[in-house]
């Protein structure tokens, strides 16, 4: 005979015990089988539906940007645009990176300056004017030659005006294997001794390296001098020689 049940039949009155008969399959709907008591696993639809972990291989991936990455959520990492110029950024987007800048300023020596001179000459172009509060770190790379044995070329330095410290270290050839140096400050113009330059026309090396701190005050250039040992004697300066210069803090 048929069973009819009450009207008064609710979720409360079923009875419901570890009996797996009515539980949901692919076949047919029913009960969700008794949970493992497991925070990692979920109700899977296998043929035999159980809990189970989410594997990366049950994942399905699409074209969709819903949930990538952001700057306020975890997230996939976004579909690759292909190629290796590319990284992804802080803030989730593929970009390449931005090219470092350098830091240094340099002044170039054009053309080759001669001078007979023995006072120190200005060299053209061969200056940099310091701003104002400001900490210089600055160096100085130079080819230079003479006509005449044991006759040297002398490198020098003329300051701006008003600075709060500068100083300096001059080097120059005076044999194959040997140099002259001459250390300053900024109390006074500076320039290397006679040394004499064993070899007439080729270049040899030549450096400088300083340090520049200036306030509000100061005006004016740093300018490379360059004097011949022998009054009437031509020493040189090849192009290319360079200083460069640039701030920290």
């Amino acid at each position: 005979m048929p069973y009819f049940p009450s009207s008064s039949a609710t979720d409360a009155t079923l009875s419901v015990s570890d009996i797996v008969d009515n539980n949901v399959s692919s076949t047919k709907h029913g009960f969700a089988p008794k949970s493992s008591a497991t925070a990692v696993a979920f109700l899977n639809a296998a043929t035999t539906p159980a809990y189970a972990q989410v594997k990366d291989s049950d994942l399905s991936l699409s074209d969709i940007t819903y949930n990538n990455v952001s700057t306020t959520l975890h997230g996939f990492a976004p579909k690759a645009p292909g190629g290796t110029t590319q990284f992804l950024r802080a803030d989730a987007a593929w970009a390449a990176p931005a090219g470092g800048s350098d830091p240094w300023t340099y002044v170039l020596l054009a053309n080759d300056f001669n001078t007979s001179n023995s006072t120190a000459t200005a060299i053209n172009g061969m200056f940099f004017a310091p701003a104002i509060n400001s900490n210089y770190e600055w160096e100085g790379k130079f080819m230079v030659r003479t006509v005449t044995a044991t006759v040297a070329p002398r490198i020098g330095v003329r300051w701006a005006t008003a600075m709060v410290a500068a100083v300096v270290r001059l080097a120059v050839t005076s044999a194959a294997a040997t140099q002259v140096l001459q250390l300053g400050n900024g109390s006074a113009a500076v320039l290397t001794p006679v040394g004499g330059l064993q070899v007439v026309n080729i270049p040899y090396p030549a450096f400088l390296e300083g340090q520049i701190i200036t306030n509000g005050n100061v005006t004016g250039s740093v300018t490379i001098m360059l004097a011949s040992e022998t009054a009437g004697t031509q020493v040189r300066m090849v192009k290319g020689s360079f200083i460069r210069y640039r701030t920290y803090s």
